[in-house]
């Protein structure tokens, strides 16, 4: 039973994903046509010429997806470690509090944080952005961060205080090999939230700073079923590639942290 559900689910995923690359490759392509006809590049090229929407929309993504994540991932960091070192009687019911933003609806949400942003005069502004995305991002990364944390054992750090290692030191020589894996796998996630989050970044950017997820909205609303299937194609890659990266270098950087630690 359990092979026939992977089965089945693995036949569902990859029929939605050739019908993506079909409507991708095809000018007309509608129920109840079997087979779609009028074949074309058209949508491709479309995506792949110079195209100043298009290239400013890649670019801003790809920004403010970094800028995201290193902001998401430092800021999730620091509070796992406080969470961990200060809070092991309360841990669920921090855990709890900093997942507050995931437990309101986006709507609600990121109205408040449109209004809070327009107060600041961050509105239509590049750090509006990145600092909304934020806010549903800290708490996968706070939660990556004390799952790490926890597997980090304090006599280990206690030893090396007794030993006349300093907070920088222990940090560089100890604590950050091993967060290493938990760093770059938060910042995978990150990245991709922000990659594809498209309500925080049409209503704080006002429609100024235009984004991969801004095109792709409108393209299915209008039914461009050509297009929405390009950019639909775009994001699994790209989806697919962060976390490519993401497990290769964890896996690298815990054989490298086995090794030192052994």
């Amino acid at each position: 039973m359990k092979r026939i559900l992977i089965v089945i689910g693995l036949s569902v995923v990859l029929s939605a994903m050739l019908l993506t690359i079909l409507l991708s490759m095809f000018s007309y392509y509608r129920y109840p046509q079997i087979l779609p006809s009028e074949w074309t590049l058209h949508y491709w090229m479309y995506f792949l010429s110079v195209n100043d929407l298009m290239a400013e929309a890649v670019l801003n993504s790809i920004k403010i997806g970094v800028f995201t994540a290193v902001l998401s991932t430092t800021v999730g960091f620091m509070t796992g470690r406080v969470v961990v070192s200060h809070f092991k009687s309360n841990r669920n019911m921090m855990m709890i509090v900093y997942s507050l933003p995931l437990f309101v609806p986006a709507t609600a949400l990121f109205i408040g944080v449109h209004m809070m942003m327009i107060k600041f005069s961050l509105n239509n502004n590049f750090w509006g952005i990145v600092i909304s995305h934020a806010i549903i991002a800290i708490p996968y990364s706070t939660n990556i961060a004390v799952s790490f944390y926890e597997g980090i054992s304090i006599d280990m750090e206690n030893v090396a205080k007794t030993l006349g290692c300093g907070p920088i030191l222990l940090f560089k020589k100890i604590l950050l090999p091993l967060l290493m894996p938990g760093i770059l796998l938060s910042s995978a996630i990150c990245f991709l939230l922000s990659f594809s989050e498209y309500f925080a970044a049409f209503l704080v950017g006002g429609g100024k700073l235009v984004t991969l997820s801004t095109l792709y909205y409108p393209y299915i609303n209008n039914g461009d079923y050509g297009n929405s299937a390009v950019l639909s194609i775009v994001f699994v890659v790209v989806n697919l590639s962060v976390f490519a990266i993401a497990e290769y270098g964890t896996r690298k950087l815990t054989r490298i942290s086995n090794y030192l630690f052994e």
